[in-house]
């Protein structure tokens, strides 16, 4: 049987680079080297193309290195390691069919999918309109608001003229209260706050993310997250539930101090999991995802209410990452998933 040929693209620009150089090495894992003939594209940090052989080489010396290095960063050691425009469309239309494994910008935001759709690049995963609307946050929390979906009350401005709003958040929001850039992942940028001068205090930070912030009300609860793989007929996985100790869910808890505890299946009812699940399908369809996503909510048992946090079109596939923990945890190991995402790529079921 002719094997597939699939290219992994990974690294990129964004602040998840280091979380893509991670999935995209146990995506390469978990992939059956008799099914799968894999050719590597590393990205500079710098948005640089490597050429294959330089990008094997970075894969190599990784896997003799920790799995969970955080501080790599992909960079060309000379000039002919970067691949001109012409040969980076030349080797993508060699391949089947793309895995683009980059987290936040580039990956995720859908410039990535729609370079890879206007060169008629087959790729698994969500088409760039659907990227661009998940990546966006003030997009996402728009259309599930038109869809009646409960979410954390929230308010959206423009970082350059948020000082003109400080009576209306005074009056909107008690803290403690969360900040976060529209666009971004990976809780990069986001802070718990207590007043406006904390606001003002990340402004210069957050200004580098993105020129627009979201402004959101703090929801004490259960952290829940679900695990979905499919086109029209998605499946989910066992749900899971992030246990942290050390405050919020922030990129140093989910990453580098590995701190937070992950729990499969989540502690809720079974009919709280059901209404989760249900809100998860419906956003899942009603945002024509496709292929992979997590979906992620808060679940206040005081008030028995579940609020949608975020939509990830691209979840992480790190040691730490929940998507194949559940998928694990629900009886489908990590080269059976990646099998069944490369087939979603294929059809429309």
């Amino acid at each position: 049987m002719k094997k597939i040929h699939i290219g992994i693209i990974f690294g990129g620009q964004s602040p998840e680079h280091s979380i893509s150089i991670i999935s995209a090495l146990n995506i390469i894992n978990g992939l059956d080297k008799n099914q799968f003939e894999i050719s590597i594209f590393a990205i500079s940090k710098n948005n640089k193309w490597i050429n294959q052989s330089a990008s094997q080489k970075i894969v190599n010396g990784l896997k003799n290195s920790t799995v969970n290095d955080f501080s790599y960063v992909i960079s060309p050691k000379k000039d002919s390691d970067i691949m001109k425009q012409a040969e980076i469309k030349k080797q993508l239309n060699n391949l089947d069919l793309v895995f683009p494994c980059i987290h936040g910008s580039y990956g995720e935001d859908g410039r990535l999918q729609e370079y890879l759709e206007s060169n008629n690049i087959k790729f698994i995963g969500n088409n760039s309109k659907v990227s661009e609307l998940c990546y966006d946050k003030s997009l996402t929390k728009n259309k599930l608001a038109d869809l009646s979906i409960k979410q954390a009350e929230f308010a959206i401005y423009q970082i350059d003229k948020i000082k003109d709003s400080q009576e209306e958040i005074t009056r909107r929001f008690s803290a403690p209260f969360f900040i976060k850039p529209s666009r971004g992942g990976s809780s990069i940028g986001v802070h718990k706050v207590n007043s406006f001068d904390e606001i003002v205090f990340h402004l210069d930070e957050l200004k580098l993310i993105d020129k627009t912030i979201i402004i959101e009300e703090e929801i004490i609860g259960q952290e829940i997250e679900c695990s979905i793989i499919g086109n029209k007929e998605p499946m989910i996985a066992k749900l899971g539930e992030i246990i942290n100790n050390n405050g919020f869910y922030d990129f140093e808890n989910k990453y580098e101090n590995n701190t937070a505890e992950i729990l499969i299946p989540a502690n809720i009812t079974e009919k709280i999991s059901k209404q989760v699940s249900d809100i998860a399908l419906q956003t899942y369809k009603e945002f024509q995802l496709r292929g992979l996503a997590r979906i992620d909510f808060f679940y206040r048992k005081k008030t028995n209410e579940i609020f949608l946090n975020e939509i990830n079109t691209m979840p992480g596939f790190t040691n730490n990452s929940l998507f194949p923990k559940a998928w694990s945890e629900s009886g489908i190991e990590l080269n059976a998933l990646i099998k069944k995402i490369v087939n979603y790529a294929g059809d429309n079921s």
